[in-house]
This record gives structure tokens, C-alpha cells and sequence, in this order.
């Protein structure tokens, strides 16, 4: 069963589309304007430094910590609701596709860079390349090979951008 918002009218989003923008806003506000913000981005730059700092790295990763797996389960649940059914091994593979978004939306994954609306471009163009290779007739093993070459594409292109100063 897929959930749609406002059932009956024109173009019809499914409600985890809804979701997924209003966390995605919450969390953009959230790490752009609030000293909290300021601190997560200061401690995945440099831990030891924002320790000497004074921040709160403890409570910080733990309070982190806490939303990561709150927001992993809201997306099991969603998830569930999508496909009506479950098995242990359904999300199998799903972290290579979130860490590629993540990579190609500019975060660094040394930490310390990076934003919610680049992470949202970079699921887009994973759900692009995805959606391409499906129509190409690319299966399983081949589209986890694609998508991991990007995703080393994407190490190297950032690392490449990073010591040449263009970032």
C-alpha cells in the first residue's frame, strides 16, 4: 500500500515524499542556524580541537547518535508501509546508494563539510543512475558496481578538488 497525500486531486506525491522534505527542511534549518548546528559541523571537522573548544562533543554525537537511529527507524517504517511486507535482509545494499547520495552531494567523508540540500541533489542523481540503468536493462550486480564506481568517482573527485584549493 503506498500512502498519497490528498487523495482525489490532480498529481498525487506519496506521503513518504512529504516526509522526506519536511525532515529534510527541519534538518537544514536545524545545522545552518543553531549553535547545535555550528557544533556537529565543528566536531565531524575536527573532534580533538572542538573538545579543547569547550563544545559539548559527548552530548553532541550522543544527542546524534539518538537521531540516527530514530530517523533509521522512522525509515524502516516507512519502508515496511511502501512494500507491505518484511524480511531481514530487505534493506541490503540500500547504505552503498545513501552513502553515494551523501558523497555526491558534497559531503566530505572526512567530516566537518556539506549540506542537506546537496545531500538531496546527490539522491536524485543516484535515484537517476538507478532508475537509467533499470531501463538499460542493467541488473543486481552490475547497478552495485556502477554505483560504487561513482562513488569512488566521487572520493577522488572531491580529494582532487580539495588539494588543488578549488573548494
Amino acid at each position: 500500500m503506498v500512502l498519497c497525500a490528498r487523495p482525489g486531486r490532480g498529481a498525487r506525491l506519496p506521503t513518504q515524499l512529504w516526509i522526506l522534505a519536511a525532515a529534510a527542511v527541519i534538518a537544514s534549518i536545524i545545522l545552518a542556524y543553531t549553535r547545535w548546528g555550528r557544533t556537529v559541523y565543528a566536531i565531524g571537522s575536527n573532534e580533538v580541537a572542538s573538545r579543547f573548544s569547550g563544545l559539548s562533543v559527548e552530548k553532541t554525537k550522543l544527542a546524534l547518535y539518538t537521531a540516527s537511529g530514530f530517523a533509521a527507524a522512522v525509515a524502516g517504517v516507512i519502508f515496511v508501509s511502501r512494500v507491505s511486507t518484511t524480511r531481514s535482509d530487505m534493506g541490503t545494499g540500500i547504505e552503498l546508494d545513501a552513502i553515494t547520495a551523501v558523497v555526491l552531494g558534497g559531503t566530505s567523508i572526512f567530516g566537518g563539510r556539506g549540506t542537506i540540500a546537496g545531500t538531496m541533489i546527490g539522491l536524485c542523481l543516484i535515484q537517476a543512475l538507478k532508475n537509467g540503468l533499470s531501463l538499460a536493462g542493467v541488473k543486481g550486480d552490475g547497478t552495485i558496481m556502477l554505483i560504487g564506481a561513482v562513488l569512488i568517482l566521487a572520493i577522488l573527485a572531491s580529494n582532487l578538488f580539495e588539494r588543488s584549493g578549488t573548494r
